[in-house]
């Protein structure tokens, strides 16, 4: 029952804002690491992450093989201008 309950908080509300043709909503705020739970939730109803203004930015530099390998295994949303985009252990 919790489940179907869970389902129908979420799944009411998108129907409401697709009916009169809303394009975005938002449905709170979600970690950077592709691999989370919640993130994949999301993605599984047709989500899509964006940035957000008021988040909290931190650079990384990534300086050794063992830091790119820690990124190919857990990638994280980095943004790229006014997008977002994967970031998996690539050196830049």
């Amino acid at each position: 029952m919790r489940l179907v309950a869970g389902t129908a908080v979420l799944a009411l509300p998108l129907d409401w804002a697709r009916a009169p043709g809303y394009r975005r909503v938002d449905v709170g705020r979600t970690g950077p690491f592709v691999n989370d739970g919640l993130q994949i939730y999301k993605r599984k109803w047709g989500l899509s992450p964006v940035p957000d203004p008021l988040g909290h930015v931190a650079a990384v530099r990534v300086a050794s093989p063992v830091a790119g390998l820690a990124f190919g295994r857990e990638p994280v949303l980095v943004e790229q201008g006014s997008q977002l985009q994967v970031y998996a252990g690539a050196a830049s």
